[in-house]
């Protein structure tokens, strides 16, 4: 080592460390899903012991479920949900790697990406189940397990579907969400589980596959390291300007760089209703070309600036990439109740590509 040692702690930059912070801090803070008929709704706390509950269900060697290893990457084809969300919790702290797909692939790129990234284990939204199962039987040679999660966050109710028959035709090990992690929840062992803490902060945590460029889909491998930094970014006040009070509307998929901003089943009118039940203070959205895109953000800044004038929010920010020459970036806005009404545009410099 050059220079003199310092007496400051070294400790590695895991993960683990700041997505339990929310069930510690503030464990009866909602975590809440949209699904048909009205909303789901989980709390911090709950949400960790789901989390740990995948993690055991994982790691156990069963017979529904071979033993995953350190490394070992495991799949997601899910919409935005709060299943989806556990996975992002639980996989990256057990020292695996989270693979989030992209759900508007055909069958062809995402058997090659399942067998490019050596997935063993594919986590599968039960509404996304006829799209899935048009994967070849040879792409999923190397998977091990299949999970499915059922509709609007309940259990089951897939089983007899015509996509889930297509499935099992071709794959056997394919179980339920809630019959996969139930019983560690019941029993109590979810509470005590811990993470491990001898996993490398350069590690790799999560993978994305990008999408549309020359040639076959290509992998990018996020770590430990880099996540947690970029975490402690996000919200700074010169960039999302977020704190624990806020009530945030992500408007990008999960597979899109790990969320860095797909609604299921969702229109304008279930954005507006969302963001004035809920509160919204804050909303990141991305891909602006996209006319849903276009047409949520749109609805945002023009008709919720005007209704959320009668309601308790004081602070509405949204998140625009400027590069992208977004048409609302000029939006004229009435909001006489706020304090604060913030549109942040990204600069884009095409010779560095920061």
């Amino acid at each position: 080592m050059n220079g003199l040692p310092s007496t400051m702690p070294t400790t590695p930059l895991l993960l683990s460390s700041l997505f339990d912070r929310g069930a510690h801090i503030q464990p009866q803070n909602l975590i809440i899903e949209k699904i048909e008929g009205g909303y789901s709704s989980q709390t911090y706390h709950d949400h960790l012991i789901s989390s740990k509950a995948l993690a055991l269900a994982l790691t156990e060697n069963s017979s529904s479920s071979p033993r995953v290893q350190r490394g070992d990457r495991i799949a997601t084809f899910s919409f935005n949900t709060n299943r989806h969300f556990t996975c992002y919790h639980a996989v990256p702290l057990m020292g695996c790697v989270l693979h989030p797909i992209n759900i508007r692939l055909g069958p062809k790129e995402i058997g090659y990406i399942l067998g490019h990234a050596q997935d063993v284990v594919v986590i599968v939204d039960a509404v996304l189940l006829e799209s899935f199962a048009k994967v070849s039987k040879e792409d999923l040679r190397q998977v091990r397990t299949i999970i499915v999660c059922g509709e609007n966050d309940s259990p089951g109710g897939w089983q007899n579907t015509s996509a889930a028959k297509v499935l099992f035709s071709k794959f056997s090990n394919v179980i339920d969400w809630n019959d996969f992690i139930g019983k560690h929840v019941a029993s109590g062992r979810a509470e005590m589980y811990v993470w491990p803490e001898d996993v490398a902060e350069h590690s790799a945590c999560g993978m994305c596959y990008t999408s549309g460029t020359t040639g076959n889909p290509k992998g990018v491998l996020y770590s430990h390291r880099s996540t947690y930094l970029h975490t402690l970014a996000m919200p700074m006040k010169d960039n999302h300007n977020l704190g624990g009070a806020d009530v945030l509307l992500p408007v990008v998929p999960y597979f899109h760089a790990n969320g860095t901003v797909s609604f299921h089943n969702t229109g304008v009118l279930t954005v507006h209703s969302l963001s004035l039940t809920h509160s919204l203070t804050h909303s990141l959205t991305h891909s602006p070309t996209h006319p849903l895109t276009h047409s949520l953000t749109h609805s945002l800044i023009h008709s919720l600036t005007h209704s959320l004038t009668h309601s308790h929010t004081h602070s509405l920010s949204f998140f625009l990439p400027h590069r992208l020459g977004h048409p609302l970036c000029s939006a004229h806005v009435r909001c006489k109740n706020f304090t604060q009404f913030q549109i942040y545009r990204f600069q884009y410099n095409s010779s560095n590509g920061s």
